[in-house]
């Protein structure tokens, strides 16, 4: 039955009939009128007067799903979710599922990887180990997902390399790179993110010091030289290739 999949305007809907929709305001000659789908102008005009009215509930959040689902790009109404998520206890585990669903749908959207970051610094905070090692492995894997449609989307790299510094997972990112780069030898995005590692957690071109402040330099050394095996062997099948020779003379 046709008529039975219609939706049903917010506006006509019984549970929301307490709620008087606010429109969008608009100049009297505005230059250019957007042309918006009647599904988003409804949906919208009923999330303005509830965000107005600062209502908390699970139909507001649900409000929110729908209307993101129309526009992933809808940054306060994402503000607004997160907002929600806090204030109910909603289970972050979850809402971040539902981030990372909605980055594959819109990958280089900022406002979904930002939600995805706020899900994971609050799983983080809650003190459970489990909780915070579920975040990296959902982190993981949304931003695996990503960088396989893409490798090269900067959101994906850059949320990677945010949960990478936050849950310490320096030597797993490695091994990471290292498939990336086999992968595609030239993706600068790839090598990029291993030197970030090398730099950032692995303790690249900080000597290592006893508690008298004395150190040989060594372990750097150790790590200098396998980097630069590494980007020579890479080299050996792309000579030419300007990553791998960036990625030597940083190492330098």
């Amino acid at each position: 039955d046709d008529d039975a999949d219609e939706r049903v305007p917010y506006s006509r809907r019984p549970e929301w009939a307490d709620v008087e929709p606010i429109p969008q305001p608009e100049s009297a000659n505005p230059v250019v009128l957007i042309d918006y789908a009647d599904e988003y102008v409804d949906a919208m005009d009923v999330w303005r007067a509830v965000y107005r009215s600062r209502e908390r509930s699970r139909r507001v959040l649900d409000l929110t799903r729908d209307v993101i689902g129309m526009n992933g790009g809808a940054y306060t109404v994402w503000h607004h979710r997160w907002e929600l998520v806090s204030a109910l206890g909603v289970d972050l585990a979850e809402e971040l599922r539902y981030a990372g669903t909605m980055a594959r749908a819109n990958p280089k959207n900022y406002q979904v990887w930002n939600h995805m970051r706020l899900c994971s610094q609050a799983m983080k905070a809650s003190g459970d180990d489990a909780r915070e090692t579920l975040a990296w492995e959902l982190n993981e894997t949304h931003t695996r997902i990503a960088l396989m449609m893409d490798a090269k989307n900067i959101h994906a790299w850059t949320q990677r390399a945010w949960a990478v510094r936050t849950f310490g997972r320096w030597t797993d990112e490695m091994e990471f790179t290292e498939r990336m780069i086999d992968d595609d030898v030239r993706n600068n995005s790839a090598w990029n993110q291993r030197f970030f590692c090398v730099v950032g957690g692995l303790g690249g071109f900080v000597t290592s010091t006893d508690d008298d402040g004395n150190g040989d330099g060594a372990d750097v050394v150790v790590l200098a030289e396998s980097e630069l095996a590494f980007a020579k062997s890479r080299l050996d099948k792309s000579p030419h290739n300007e990553s791998a020779w960036n990625y030597v003379r940083g190492i330098l």
